[in-house]
């Protein structure tokens, strides 16, 4: 991670030496040390915009992220064309989900400096995060026609084409990105997941990533880091070519929770959907329609016709940390098994990402095509709403490890306030007898529902 000095060239001579001592403490990766330096120069100089930024980066590091926002924010009050501390600031939404602001952030940096690499690299990473991948891979190959050895921007690259089915085109960038960050962990990870072994020609090179500790919020300035040899690079880069759109409709779960055909899930499983189709074991629902959402809790109620449960669940609030949970879907339409998938797991935490009491934290494993399924206590009560899983690659990005298992869930408690508000009353007289984990699996299947967005 680069960080930016603030000593001017023409004052270097005539510097006292403590002013210099605090210009390299400020700029330290001790982050404590260079709070003290970065702060005391800003009492000397409140309009010292590079400490501002300079404390924002390891107020970042050490996780005080409110802090850091701030310092952003006041390097650019001070300096409006501080287009580092837009892209710094715009990682920060990025790290909170909020990935329509963080776009605005890395455009305004573009905008101040078009040729700045890893804002446009990091445009493409908002783009995705949002799945729109034609736009992210537009500003994947921007940041590699800007800095053609930017390791990173090959590796998100490569997660398109992996996303798009291109599976050629995505080993080439992930093997690409490694001959030139041999320690990368997006393309290790594409790869693996792939089910290609990274060889031994394409972890050779050291390149972008060398000895330099990975800061994944603030990128550094990549052109400023030292290049390897020539010869390290192949003969010809990866093609720069647009993504072919997404086809095809998307599938989730639900699960329903009346005997007159109401079916809960997740919002997002039904956003923007030309027809619904919903399949309870042989029996199809064509002409599932919305009849309730709530957006901010991402949950959506439907009402279908010609399907009637044998058996509705009760919900439960009150769900424990450590105990034993079970999932039930519908995960990875047309690869696994199409009669429903069944997990098992525990209540890893009570509380979401950034302390979110809406949710909870489960590690029994999850995929694309679980969202809106209902998660089980022992004795076959829903205690919460299968919603989101941790994005692995792009955890691997921030953390250069791979996370397991962990995934989220809307509390039952959340989602019986939004039943109420559609005048559906969900069954809570929870059960206190101990299923069997058959048992448990059984009782989903007449009642859990694939759903198909079309």
């Amino acid at each position: 991670m680069l960080r930016i000095g603030v000593l001017l060239a023409a004052l270097v001579v005539s510097a006292p030496p403590a002013n210099a001592e605090a210009s390299r403490d400020c700029a330290s990766d001790n982050h404590e040390l260079a709070i003290r330096a970065c702060t005391r120069m800003i009492k000397e100089n409140p309009r010292n915009a590079t400490a501002y930024y300079n404390r924002g980066i390891s107020y970042r590091q050490m996780g005080k992220l409110d802090l850091a926002l701030a310092d952003y924010t006041r390097a650019i009050e001070i300096n409006p064309n501080y287009y580092e501390a837009y892209n710094n600031r715009g990682n920060l939404f990025m790290a909170r989900g909020d990935n329509k602001r963080a776009l605005q952030e890395f455009d305004r940096a573009v905008r101040i400096n078009p040729s700045y690499a890893i804002a446009h690299n990091n445009r493409g990473e908002a783009h995705e995060n949002m799945n729109q991948l034609e736009d992210a891979m537009g500003a994947y190959n921007r940041a590699i026609e800007l800095n053609p050895r930017y390791a990173r921007a090959y590796a998100n690259r490569g997660d398109i084409w992996r996303k798009m089915n291109q599976r050629d085109n995505a080993i080439t960038d992930y093997q690409h990105a490694l001959r030139l960050d041999g320690r990368n962990a997006l393309a290790l990870a594409g790869l693996k997941t792939l089910g290609v072994g990274a060889n031994a020609p394409a972890l050779a090179g050291r390149g972008e990533g060398g000895g330099a500790r990975p800061d994944p919020f603030d990128r550094g300035q990549q052109v400023a880091r030292t290049p390897p040899p020539a010869a390290a690079l192949p003969p010809q880069a990866p093609p720069t070519q647009a993504a072919p759109r997404e086809r095809g409709g998307s599938t989730g779960t639900g699960f329903f929770v009346s005997s007159q055909g109401h079916v809960l899930t997740n919002n997002h499983v039904v956003e923007n959907c030309n027809s619904i189709t919903v399949a309870l074991n042989d029996s199809i629902s064509t002409g599932a329609r919305v009849v309730g959402r709530d957006s901010k809790n991402d949950l959506a109620l439907l009402a279908t016709t010609g399907l009637k449960p044998d058996t509705v669940p009760n919900l439960r609030t009150g769900v424990r940390l450590g105990e034993s949970i079970f999932v039930y879907g519908f995960p990875l339409s047309g690869l696994l098994a199409s009669s429903g998938n069944f997990t098992i797991g525990n209540v890893t935490a009570v509380a979401g990402l950034a302390d979110d009491t809406t949710m909870i934290q489960i590690s029994a494993p999850l995929q694309p095509g679980n969202s809106g399924g209902p998660v089980f206590d022992q004795n076959g009560n829903v205690v919460a709403v299968v919603v989101s899983k941790l994005n692995a690659l792009r955890i691997a990005k921030v953390t250069s490890d791979i996370p397991q298992n962990v995934n989220f869930a809307i509390k039952s408690l959340i989602a019986m306030g939004f039943l109420e508000t559609g005048s559906v009353n969900a069954l809570t007289n929870a059960s206190t007898t101990k299923l069997e984990t058959t048992q448990i699996a059984e009782r989903a299947r007449t009642f859990t529902a694939q759903i198909r967005c079309n």
